[in-house]
């Protein structure tokens, strides 16, 4: 057996009970049809297997993979994770363009300059909002 496919193994408990619970205590009527569209048991395995090596892809990666035209979570060696963007502004100083983070007002352009991170992450998703 792959590893890939022990890990879809493992998946498929939380996926059952996750379907038993929001999908079939859905059901009116027809138990093979949820109120929410006609979509079958095994699509939706694929759709929660899909999602969670969404989830997994989410670790750090080399800062030289990183995309430049939104904000990130970079990590830097000397002051660690913090939000940021890429700068390319015209009359930056060295270096030209460059990695800048949020906390660069405390510590100075100066520093955010020579303290250019190595790795970087998406940020994360708004939280939802709860019913109360």
């Amino acid at each position: 057996m792959t590893d890939t496919q022990n890990e879809q193994d493992k998946q498929r408990g939380p996926f059952e009970a996750w379907w038993n619970r929001e999908v079939i205590s859905s059901v009116t009527g027809e138990i093979d049809r949820p109120l929410w569209g006609d979509i079958d048991k095994e699509s939706s395995l694929v759709i929660w297997q899909a999602a969670l090596s969404h989830a997994a892809q989410a670790k750090w990666q080399p800062i030289e993979t990183a995309p430049k035209d939104c904000n990130v979570l970079l990590y830097y060696p000397l002051r660690g994770a913090i939000r940021g963007t890429w700068i390319d502004e015209e009359y930056a100083k060295n270096p030209k363009p460059y990695w800048r983070h949020d906390h660069a007002y405390i510590f100075g352009t100066g520093e955010a300059r020579t303290n250019q991170p190595t790795h970087w992450m998406p940020l994360p998703g708004a939280p939802k909002k709860t019913a109360k």
